[in-house]
């Protein structure tokens, strides 16, 4: 491979350019984190547009549609009038954030306490039908954002690692912020059948209780003489005082049932017996609370934790339950930079009124923010009070290509001091490369590298350029 007019074909060059994923790490607190309130019926303020921006439903047939198609979800929570947008500069982060790893710390009231809550990012998973599929089949899709088809952002798909630019957010502190739908236990009855096998029938018949399958269930008895011989049964299960293991319910798909209490042996008769039953949908005790250690992992192959936040309802009766499916509190849209806070507790108990002021609302920057619920870009100097911390992304395509300066080629150069550089009897007359141009087959300059100091050629060496070519 001569060197032709001089230029000379490549040695070497990766096929295509190869995808490089950086992530690096922020922490950002103070004037980097810029809270403002919008209000969806507030057109006095400059920020009810917002709502559209980020796809918000607003009209009434906006609402409707929107309930009509994510009633029934998670989603459903995100119907809101009143949001706490918090935002992260552009400067801070690459082309988006990692929003599975995305924390902030959020200034609140919650209970009538003055405090700071910790909002997490997760994705979106499926429970039911396509567990398999999405969980037990491990296509977990989602590297970075919502592995779940949704209203907010761009639809999953091969083009784009099957991700969106959303994230939908998370917290311990608000109420039904965790639904009882996994680890948690849930009293569902609680009898006091005073006079049981003391004038009143034999078996005792409890309320209706309804159970779901796989959900498990356990039986508590107490009383004030020997209760050996009592049993409690749910749809079959026979649960004694002896026995108050979780029995797993496995009929059918709901269960309404009527657990009853009987004697079995020769118990003496027995007053002020209290029976309580709980449930619960899982006995992995480690899904109960997420915290700093415990929560959505960044692996999800990590079975140890929950992975995913369910997105669907359970049904009952032919209507979802509200609540059986995981609260978001907010959403993060990764690509733009923004944290949408939703939840009511949260927007409604923020503690604007421990802010600093950035300029806006007529009031000089870096004095105490002493105005209205209509704050705009405030701040706040306590890190305990707001903090964010992520993973920031960063994407590159790269091709690798060797270029090789052979013996006796790029010797000569046109650089007219060359000649006057070296004595007619030198032992050497060296040129020294400083750049190196790529051509394409019709020999157009496509793009040139400079080397950061000038690199000696001689005739009789050999000098090898490993080229990455970053787009």
């Amino acid at each position: 491979m001569a060197v032709s007019n001089g230029l000379k074909p490549i040695e070497s060059a990766a096929t295509g350019f190869q995808k490089i994923v950086y992530p690096s790490s922020s922490n950002l607190n103070g004037n980097k984190l810029l809270y403002t309130y919008a209000e969806k019926t507030k057109l006095t303020t400059p920020y009810g547009n917002l709502f559209k921006s980020f796809n918000f439903p607003i009209t009434n047939i906006e609402t409707e549609r929107f309930l009509i198609d994510y009633g029934a979800t998670a989603l459903s929570y995100l119907n809101v009038d009143k949001v706490v947008v918090v935002e992260i500069p552009k400067g801070e982060y690459g082309e988006l954030i990692d929003g599975k790893t995305f924390q902030l710390t959020f200034p609140v009231t919650l209970n009538s306490v003055q405090t700071a809550t910790t909002v997490y990012g997760t994705y979106f998973g499926y429970d039911g039908p396509l567990a398999n599929t999405y969980i037990g089949g491990r296509n977990l899709n989602n590297q970075l954002s919502e592995r779940n088809k949704n209203y907010f952002g761009f639809d999953p798909s091969s083009n784009n690692g099957n991700n969106t630019n959303v994230t939908f957010l998370y917290c311990n502190d608000v109420t039904n912020g965790r639904p009882k739908d996994k680890g948690d236990e849930i009293t569902v009855l609680t009898a006091t059948p005073i006079s049981l096998f003391n004038g009143s029938s034999n078996p005792y018949t409890i309320s209706t209780v309804t159970f779901s399958t796989n959900d498990f269930v356990k039986v508590t008895i107490i009383a004030q003489t020997n209760i050996s011989d009592i049993v409690v049964e749910v749809d079959g299960f026979k649960i004694n005082n002896q026995n108050q293991t979780w029995v797993k319910i496995e009929k059918g798909n709901i269960l309404n049932v009527n657990p009853i209490v009987y004697q079995e042996g020769n118990t003496v008769a027995i007053k002020n017996i209290s029976i309580s039953i709980t449930k619960k949908q899982s006995n992995d005790l480690s899904w109960n609370t997420w915290s700093a250690t415990n929560k959505f992992p960044n692996n999800p192959e990590d079975e140890s934790q929950k992975i995913f936040a369910a997105y669907d309802g359970v049904k009952l009766g032919g209507n979802f339950v509200s609540g059986s499916y995981d609260k978001p509190v907010g959403i993060l849209f990764q690509d733009k930079g923004f944290a949408v806070i939703t939840d009511s507790e949260l927007v409604q108990g923020f503690r604007y009124s421990a802010g600093t002021s950035s300029g806006f609302n007529n009031i000089p920057s870096g004095s105490p923010y002493n105005s209205g619920i209509d704050f705009a870009k405030i701040y706040f100097t306590s890190s305990t009070l707001s903090n964010s911390q992520f993973e920031s992304i960063t994407t590159e395509f790269v091709q690798n290509i060797v270029c090789i300066a052979s013996a006796n080629e790029f010797v000569s150069t046109t650089n007219s001091t060359y000649d006057g550089a070296y004595s007619e009897n030198a032992s050497e007359k060296p040129v020294f490369i400083t750049s190196i141009g790529l051509y394409n087959e019709a020999g157009d300059l496509i793009g040139i590298g400079k080397l950061s100091e000038p690199v000696k050629k001689l005739p009789n060496t050999i000098i090898p350029f490993n080229i990455r070519l970053v787009i």
